[in-house]
């Protein structure tokens, strides 16, 4: 009926609205209203107590922030699935309309699921005990529902409303999941742990301890895909190698050596499935030869994407006189590989301050290249290889030095963000390092009981 009223006209938001409201019999123009007409979405914090054999649900609501300090000017509507673990297929369904309401929920038994089927848009916090329960009731949960869940337990992290303990006592018991979409959630939030512990002295343990929790999974997952394997297979094998690789499993970068000569020698192919992951790896630990290897084949190689994984194992190298090299080679290609480049020499490479400094020496023939997106895009990008403050000041000086306002905007971002990451390392650290030497030691303990 709505397209048929307006085929021959401009509709509007208005227009939309009263035509749901005629279908459906509901008020939806006061329910988008509360979506359209102020910025971000909610997080609904979830508490809950049995009385009577039956749980009374406390849903409190505020805008989601990594600050949370920012209080909700008008309260949305919110729908709420929620549904008990003991009984997962039937969701009870509640309306949050105010900042805090109280819902009545049949039976105490089983972990509660406040985004049941994960169609609800918003951010859930669990008070301990619920999150603790749901963590245990792991696999009763599907898998639309279990990556929400480690999403928002990892952003409840990053605003510092939730443990990062309890995060990663979460992970500990993830070790017979086998989702793509769940492991590579959570390796995102393990690279940016890692980001943070560059150069503490917590790493090696940090990283020891992720190689214990994502060996076991790879050695199922395996090096070679099986026939018929789906897609989301060969996606997690590839972050497998790649993580692993760059945690510094002795056994995933020899091997990942050892294919990459035998491609090189023509003795083997080395699979369009492995070769980002297995290059990546051998271009971060390269020798000079390596190098050079991998330079002549990003130059040689005939189609686009292999040319792109050869060149990205060039920008990851760890060995600062390679990254050098790499970012001379930066100024000769596209604005957008050289920022591509940049980043990845700056990040996933480790050199930030190395490209820092580049930039300053190679103004000129940067600013050519790149014209104004060197304030806006390229010198944003190197910032985000920072984990402290100090790049901050003068990444703003620069772009307001240049008079452009979508520059010194970019800039303002890159820099907010780079004071976040230094808060956040303060914060987040103490607690990973105190944490996993408990559980290294726990280990090492065991294994000498054992023998």
């Amino acid at each position: 009926m709505y397209l048929k009223e307006n085929q021959f006209s401009n509709a509007n938001a208005i227009n939309l609205w009263s035509a749901l409201e005629r279908s459906s019999g509901r008020s939806v123009a006061k329910l988008a209203s509360t979506w359209i007409e102020q910025s971000g979405f909610p997080l609904v914090e979830v508490t809950a107590e049995c009385l009577n054999k039956n749980r009374v649900v406390t849903l409190e609501q505020s805008r989601f922030s990594f600050e949370p300090n920012d209080n909700v000017s008008q309260p949305w509507i919110v729908p709420i699935g929620i549904l008990s673990t003991a009984d997962p297929h039937r969701p009870r369904y509640a309306l949050l309309e105010k900042i805090t309401e109280n819902f009545d929920f049949p039976g105490c038994d089983g972990a509660l699921n406040a985004n049941a089927d994960s169609f609800g848009f918003y951010r859930v916090w669990y008070d301990p005990d619920l999150l603790s329960r749901l963590g245990w009731d792991w696999s009763r949960l599907s898998e639309e529902e279990r990556v929400d869940f480690v999403s928002d337990t990892w952003a409840m992290v990053m605003s510092n409303r939730t443990p990062v303990t309890a995060y990663l006592a979460l992970l500990d018991r993830l070790r017979s999941e086998s989702s793509y979409s769940v492991w590579h959630n959570v390796i995102q939030a393990l690279t940016m742990i890692d980001r943070l512990e560059r150069e503490q002295s917590g790493r090696a343990a940090f990283q020891a301890y992720v190689c214990s929790l994502l060996g076991p999974l790879f050695q199922r997952v395996g090096w070679d895909a099986k026939p018929d394997e789906e897609l989301a297979t060969k996606l997690l094998r590839s972050d497998l190698i790649q993580t692993l690789g760059a945690f510094g499993d002795r056994g995933v970068i020899d091997e990942a050596f050892r294919r990459f000569e035998e491609s090189r020698k023509g003795h083997a192919d080395l699979s369009p499935d492995l070769r980002r992951a297995v290059t990546e790896v051998v271009g971060r630990y390269s020798s000079t030869a390596i190098y050079d290897e991998l330079l002549q084949s990003a130059q040689q190689a005939p189609l686009l994407e292999a040319k792109q994984d050869f060149y990205h194992a060039l920008e990851v190298a760890l060995d600062p006189d390679l990254a050098k090299r790499t970012l001379q080679l930066a100024i000769t290609m596209s604005p957008a590989e050289s920022k591509a480049a940049f980043s990845a020499v700056a990040v996933a490479g480790e050199h930030a301050e190395l490209a820092r400094l580049f930039t300053k020496n190679h103004l000129d023939d940067l600013h050519a290249q790149h014209d104004e997106k060197l304030w806006s895009d390229l010198l944003p990008k190197i910032a985000e290889g920072f984990n402290s403050s100090g790049y901050a000041d003068e990444l703003v000086q620069l772009a307001r030095a240049q008079g452009s306002a979508d520059s010194l905007s970019k800039a303002k971002a890159a820099a907010d963000q780079l004071h976040f990451r230094a808060k956040l390392k303060d914060h987040l650290l103490p607690d990973v390092d105190d944490w996993v030497l408990k559980k290294l030691d726990g280990r090492v303990q065991a294994a000498v009981s054992e023998h």
